[in-house]
């Protein structure tokens, strides 16, 4: 559980910069203690914590309206692919699959490379395999960065991107 720092400060976020969670993990790494952030991404820190209240607590609505405010807010923010994320776990949650479509998808194209952008295009590509939506699960996985991946993450990669092959009449002989 997150720990208050000494200014009374919840020091730790979920959509801190570092490596993002697998799918079903309910937590993410946590952002820099307070005391390294400028007074400029106090604001945005601030609203993380917010979010990632809700989130923690399960009101995945506030939360995904949170998220949703972080990133129309502080677009160029480091926390930013983060909080796409976290807003897409919260619409699944709420049973807005085509919300968090849309997130993950934006996600993937804007931050190819980041962890997070790269989980986001695993879990797009498997809503839309769940759709029956293959070849478009395969075009979602091209960009996908395979260095920013753990192990299962890359697992995964390698199933949808054989699947999208298969069903695409491109399966190897």
């Amino acid at each position: 559980m997150k720990r208050l720092l000494a200014a009374g400060l919840l020091g730790a976020t979920l959509c801190g910069s570092q490596a993002a969670p697998a799918a079903d993990s309910a937590t993410a790494p946590v952002a820099p203690p307070a005391a390294v952030i400028t007074a400029d991404q106090r604001r945005v820190v601030e609203a993380l914590q917010f979010a990632d209240g809700y989130y923690q607590r399960g009101t995945y609505d506030r939360a995904a309206k949170a998220y949703a405010a972080i990133v129309t807010d502080f677009p160029g923010s480091e926390h930013t692919p983060g909080a796409w994320f976290f807003w897409g776990q919260s619409l699944i949650q709420t049973g807005d699959m085509d919300g968090a479509m849309v997130a993950y998808q934006k996600l993937a194209t804007t931050h190819p490379a980041n962890p997070y952008g790269a989980q986001a295009a695993l879990t797009a590509a498997s809503l839309l395999a769940e759709r029956h939506r293959i070849a478009e699960a395969g075009a979602m996985l091209e960009a996908v960065d395979a260095v920013a991946l753990d192990e299962a993450q890359r697992e995964a990669l390698s199933y949808y991107r054989a699947l999208a092959r298969h069903y695409g009449g491109q399966a190897e002989q």
